[in-house]
């Protein structure tokens, strides 16, 4: 099993708070390009003078357990027993691989559950660390004060099964985190594995659109291709939320050896099955708004369906999905920026703020379109129709004083004006599809004020 625990840290200096977040501010914006600002119309929610008081946030995170481990010795996998404790230990980043384990805070849960789900605690929010579960197979068994090598050995004779998380884990609301597991298969069920990987967009009409987090993926394995005037009749079908873009599951030994077409359903409201229905069943689902429909497509010819001859550890994409586009006739985008910044400096209330679309790499600060609004409160503007599918990085600025623009400014100004307190400065970790309706959430941004910036 490949694992890749990397501790080199890489970007400008910040403070550092518990896990020690990766704050690669300076070096992203060396690495964005963006465009000429195009300002358009947006309507905007101002904040009531006297907020009401809220109830307290949860933030949950889901961790995503396999069904089965990998057997370092033989390379086989095998299943994974139900109702074992499986407990989870949340690792400083900054921890010495060679030295005892010290965890700073555990989740317990129960196998035989592939999601568990946990409440993150608020020191922990927004901070990033190194996840290890361990599954008690024998004794209970305890990470803290442990060595690696001493875990490792005790997932080779057997007494637990060592999983850490595929990467660095941000503790953020709906994230969701995979473990690989291994240990002793010795006793334990032999399984063959199937993996299936997910798109993240799907098509309606000549647009792409986001297909919607928190959602329920089901794929379904059909002996024969589907026809118009047919029914689906599936064998096996299998399911993961959509926020998860691959993911593993257990093949049946039916299939071992055989020709299977794989469709798929996200349903997006409401629940539908897809066992039994025929094509205009499927449309109307479709057409209603009630599932996103997918296929298996052949990589060379995507009119065609793909027949996979089945083994263990096979692979299933090139997932197709269409579905219904959301309504663009008024098209409107809102933004929910957090209440502070990484270091928990609270972003004021009622200060300007602007959010920049880029794109490209240049050498100073360009945006080809800036919705602003204020602090404080959900921001909604008109989402103009050059970028509605498209995708973006999104960057924010709250005015502190004056009236700072970071358009056509080098990189070296926008980080003195977060030093002198002018702006706090907030971005989006990853480029965004821009669609009609959508709410891009406060757990999506991270912002960063003097004291997130070391010297």
């Amino acid at each position: 099993m490949k694992r890749e625990i990397q501790t080199e840290r890489k970007g400008i200096k910040m403070k550092k708070l518990g896990l020690n977040p990766v704050f690669r501010l300076l070096l992203i914006f060396i690495t964005v390009v963006l465009f000429v600002c195009n300002g358009a119309g947006c309507g905007k929610k101002s904040p009531p003078k006297s907020p009401p008081s809220k109830e307290p946030t949860v933030n949950t995170i889901q961790f995503l357990i396999p069904e089965f481990y990998e057997d370092q010795e033989t390379n086989t996998m095998h299943l994974i027993p139900n109702d074992k404790r499986v407990t989870f230990y949340v690792v400083s980043l900054e921890s010495n691989p060679e030295s005892a384990i010290e965890s700073l805070h555990t989740f317990t849960g129960t196998t035989g559950n592939q999601y568990l789900q946990f409440n993150i605690p608020d020191f922990l929010y927004n901070e990033e660390g190194y996840v290890f579960a361990v599954v008690d197979l024998d004794e209970p068994f305890d990470l803290n004060g442990k060595t690696m090598s001493e875990v490792q050995a005790a997932a080779t004779d057997g007494t637990i099964l060592f999983g850490p998380a595929t990467g660095r884990v941000t503790f953020k609301n709906n994230q969701v985190v995979k473990f690989e597991f291994m240990g002793n298969g010795e006793g334990h069920q032999s399984v063959s594995t199937i993996s299936f990987t997910m798109p993240t967009s799907y098509e309606a009409g000549d647009f792409e659109f986001n297909i919607p987090t928190g959602k329920q993926v089901i794929i379904y394995s059909i002996a024969s291709a589907p026809e118009s005037d047919g029914t689906i009749d599936a064998d096996y079908t299998f399911s993961t939320p959509t926020r998860v873009d691959s993911f593993d599951h257990i093949l049946p030994d039916e299939l071992l050896g055989q020709d299977r077409y794989f469709l798929a359903i996200v349903i997006l409201q409401d629940s539908f099955e897809l066992q039994g229905k025929d094509f205009k069943q499927i449309q109307d689902a479709v057409e209603n708004g009630t599932i996103l429909f997918g296929q298996a497509k052949d990589p060379i010819d995507d009119n065609s369906i793909k027949l996979y001859s089945l083994y263990d550890g096979i692979e299933i994409d090139n997932f197709k999905f269409v579905g219904k586009a959301p309504d663009v006739s008024n098209p409107k985008i809102t933004f929910r920026l957090p209440s502070t910044c990484v270091s928990g400096t609270p972003i004021p209330n009622g200060k300007r703020v602007n959010i920049y679309t880029t794109g490209d790499l240049e050498e100073t600060f360009i945006s080809d379109h800036v919705f602003p609004g204020t602090t404080g409160a959900d921001i909604t503007c008109d989402l103009p129709s050059k970028l509605i599918g498209e995708e973006r990085d999104l960057y924010v600025v709250v005015i502190l004083k004056g009236s700072f623009d970071p358009r056509g400014k080098p990189f070296a100004q926008l980080m003195n004006a977060v030093i002198e307190e002018e702006i706090m400065l907030g971005r989006v970790d990853d480029m965004v599809r821009l669609n009609p309706g959508m709410l891009i959430d406060a757990d999506a941004f991270e912002f960063y004020g003097k004291a997130d910036i070391g010297d």
